[in-house]
């Protein structure tokens, strides 16, 4: 029972309606979900895969999710390519990947750009693939390497070296020519990440067969305009791939049994190199070839395609993902395995002819999406963004297809030259979920309500929702958002919940308005420490402890009022920050003014104790955990926060200005490599302010007719600085940057500003300068059709080029550390 009620009113008005479900239901929209009986047969022993290490750590698997030391988890990926990215920025990049909640950085070793020419392997510099895994190791994130031999990757012949093409055999088959080739590449691999496989205390958890296979192909560089494609396939599969990821006819048994011939012997060279780890994947969608049992079959969702007529994506709809995963025909029995995403898109390559513009908050629901439908993985192509090197003889990227020359921008949560993008910040709240939940996450199952299937994906008026759920916990998960369509709100939402042995309204009084293009996961029967929460109209975060004492973190989203039922007979008292609270039957409920401030303190009847802090959404976006000065903390920052064991460091564009809030504070203080430090409070945590010393870069723009510019930076222009990146707003069709004649990037204009981080490039662009070349947007150019009306200009009068502005601006970066205690 509760015993004591603690009830501390801010100056936020609530406005509570207390009635009964039959007074509420002429008002509210009762979506019903039963879920007293979700039936899934949950497995193991089948799969060969798992192992373990020198350490003690094991990785094994059940039919339905992954396991890490006996425990279930929900690992996060996200795919960054070391070749694409200067390698003495590699563990900054590592870094921001961690800092962003991934778990896993898998990455391809593309054969091309380490054998260009026949017989002369090169591993130096940006192509130092030990190197990098290293810093994986040093930086406690583990690793999936994708060795190919065939990748893609928007890669000059998907990354087969053109010398292949001048031999007489087939690639990507059992012909012992090439599989000499490959064994060779295999070796050559295994030599440079002898001892780092898990099974000898190294990051590398995963090893990728292949990719696609027989399902997608990338065109042959060595060709003539206006000839038809030639593909690199086999000779059977030639008729059969497919140009991108989507979902091919059905193919014959004996199709169906070479390939899977081919992907054996591709893993048995792998483990003669010494390529043993606990996870092998393959791609699993669109009928590609797995191995049975040996493989996890990975899946991807691409809802921006490049490749395909635009229309609005299925991949916004809830489904069963592990039984019917997206891009059928699944060549396996879904029901053996893991819904185990490797390619969700983080964002979508432009291309000369298409140029999808992926937005934040469809990247979100993606997400969203794939946890409610059972997705046990999450992965993404691409999180981090580079830039496709310049070959001997050619450029490397996939130029028969018109990507851009070098950029690998790829529109990804991190982008070419490493800045953070919107997406980062919204799929990071999803992560730290992952990461705090997915222990309890992982072994629920999907349950979707009557009509789901019957869901169009133009209907905007139709709630679209799903639960997880074990016994009688779980979560719910809404979306309303779809791409190409103009989503609306979703008014007088209320969830009526049949569990075993009772029902459970959500919320309990008046119905919620889901803001269009929302993204809403809610708990229900979640334990918290002793207490029981019986539902929550906030969507939970992260949780910490805090000497031994668990914390939880929520946030809310808009026009959404942040309500917490809890079960009477599990606590003895409830206090209440920045709330009120009532009791009603069972349940005491509890409204917050969500802040920094705002702290439920839950007694249970045992004395335990466990607090919950509702945050904004702005300030979900801003939250960094970490493991810091001994303790698991929680960081609030507009500023990128990469931790380390006794440090941080804070990234920030623009402003010398940076503010941080700590939770728990520091007990020694802190002090920072900017100088003094000051410190006020911020609810619960405590905000720390310093100021960096204010660069003015002192940017020379010279325009050259019309569609050309040269710009000069001062020789001390780095000095202070982690990065400087020129933003270039325009309007046209590309533009090209030289460096003394030299093409060092280039953009495919699709609406949003170029950006290009000079660090890289110093000392050349400090003693050359950058040179731009811009081309007019024009009438009839194809990828008009992806680009929304506001963003074309008026092309009546024929072409158009706009250079509006080229401006500098700083990133300055500090350290913060924590102050010696005195003695």
């Amino acid at each position: 029972m509760v015993r004591n009620c603690l009830l501390i009113w801010s100056t936020v008005v609530f406005a509570l309606v207390v009635a009964s479900p039959e007074v509420l239901a002429g008002e509210d929209n009762n979506y019903g979900l039963d879920l007293t009986g979700p039936k899934k047969k949950i497995f193991r022993g089948h799969l060969k895969l798992g192992g373990s290490n020198p350490q003690g750590d094991t990785v094994s698997f059940t039919n339905y999710y992954m396991e890490l030391n006996g425990e279930p988890v929900l690992p996060v990926m996200g795919e960054f390519h070391y070749s694409r990215y200067p390698r003495k920025y590699w563990e900054e990049e590592i870094l921001k990947c961690k800092a962003g909640g991934m778990d896993i950085v898998p990455t391809y070793v593309f054969w091309s750009l380490h054998e260009e020419e026949q017989g002369v392997f090169d591993w130096s510099g940006d192509r130092d693939l030990r190197r990098f895994v290293e810093l994986c190791a040093k930086n406690n994130v583990w690793t999936i390497v994708r060795i190919g031999p065939f990748c893609h990757g928007e890669i000059r012949n998907g990354g087969l070296p053109d010398w292949l093409y001048g031999r007489p055999f087939e690639v990507r088959s059992n012909d012992e020519g090439y599989l000499y080739y490959v064994r060779r590449l295999y070796n050559e691999i295994g030599r440079q990440l002898e001892g780092l496989m898990f099974r000898d205390g190294g990051p590398i958890i995963g090893v990728q067969l292949e990719n696609e296979y027989q399902h997608s192909a990338s065109p042959w560089a060595l060709t003539y305009p206006d000839r038809p494609v030639e593909w690199t396939a086999a000779d059977m599969d030639q008729t059969r791939v497919l140009e991108g990821v989507g979902s091919p006819a059905e193919r014959s048994a004996v199709f169906n049994e070479y390939g899977v011939s081919h992907m054996k012997t591709l893993k048995k060279l792998a483990i003669e190199a010494g390529l043993v780890a606990p996870i092998y994947t393959a791609t699993g969608w669109g009928g590609a070839a797995i191995i049975e049992d040996e493989t996890i079959p990975v899946t991807a969702a691409y809802p921006y395609p490049n490749w395909a007529d635009i229309e609005p994506s299925k991949m916004y709809l809830f489904k069963d993902l592990q039984l019917k995963p997206d891009y059928p025909p699944a060549k396996y029995k879904t029901e053996r395995y893991p819904s185990f995403s490797s390619e969700m898109g983080g964002g979508m390559m432009v291309r000369y002819k298409r140029r999808p513009i992926v937005t934040p908050l469809s990247v979100e629901a993606l997400v969203v999406r794939a946890l409610g439908s059972g997705a046990n993985a999450i992965g993404y192509y691409m999180y981090h963004g580079g830039a496709t090197p310049i070959g001997k003889h050619s450029f490397m990227s996939d130029e028969t297809y018109g990507y851009p020359k070098i950029s690998y921008d790829f529109q990804a949560p991190l982008g070419e030259f490493g800045q953070v993008k919107d997406s980062y910040h919204y799929l990071k709240a999803l992560h730290l979920f992952a990461n705090a939940f997915g222990s309890v996450l992982a072994p629920m199952v999907t349950v979707l309500p009557e009509r789901a299937g019957q869901i169009n994906p133009t209907d905007v008026e139709t709630l679209r929702y799903a639960a997880r759920v074990k016994g009688n916990s779980g979560f719910l998960f809404m979306i309303n958002f779809q791409d190409h369509v103009e989503n609306r709100d979703i008014e007088n939402v209320k969830f009526q919940l049949k569990l075993p042995g009772e029902s459970l309204s959500v919320p309990h009084g008046k119905g919620f308005t889901l803001k269009k293009d929302a993204s809403v996961i809610f708990p229900f029967n979640m334990s918290v420490g002793g207490a029981l929460l019986k539902y929550a109209t906030a969507q939970p975060l992260t949780r910490i402890d805090n000497d031994g004492r668990p914390h939880y973190f929520f946030y809310a989203h808009e026009e959404i009022t942040p309500e917490f039922a809890v079960d009477r007979s599990t606590v003895k008292s409830i206090e209440v920050q920045d709330g009120r609270s009532y009791n009603q039957g069972r349940f005491s409920y509890v409204m917050v003014q969500p802040g920094t401030g705002s702290v439920i303190k839950l007694t249970a009847e045992d004395g335990s104790q466990v607090r919950i802090t509702t945050l904004t959404r702005e300030q979900a976006l801003d939250c960094f955990r970490t493991n810091l000065w001994g303790k698991q903390r929680l960081i609030l920052s507009k500023a990128i926060v990469l931790g380390h064991d006794d440090f941080v460091r804070l990234q920030q564009i623009d402003s010398p200005e940076i503010t941080f809030s700590v939770y728990p504070d520091v007990e020694d203080g802190l002090v920072s490599s900017a100088g003094r430090i000051r410190r006020s409070s911020d609810g619960i945590f405590a905000k720390y302010h310093l100021s960096a010393p204010e660069k003015k870069i002192r940017l020379e723009v010279e325009r050259v007719g019309r569609a050309k510019a040269v710009v000069n930076l001062p020789d001390d222009a780095m000095q202070g600085l982690n990065d400087i990146f020129l933003k270039i707003d325009y309007v046209g069709d590309t533009g090209m940057a030289f460096i003394d004649g030299t093409l060092a990037t280039d953009h495919l204009y699709h609406g949003s500003e170029w950006w290009i981080g000079l660090k890289r490039f110093v000392p050349q662009v400090l003693d050359k300068g950058m040179y731009f070349y811009f081309h007019p947007i024009y009438k009839d150019a194809p990828y008009l059709i992806d680009l929304p009306k506001e963003l074309i200009p008026d092309l009546s009068r024929g072409p158009v080029l706009q250079i509006r502005s080229i401006e500098a601006l700083p990133e300055y970066q500090v350290t913060v550390g924590r102050k010696e205690p005195a003695l």
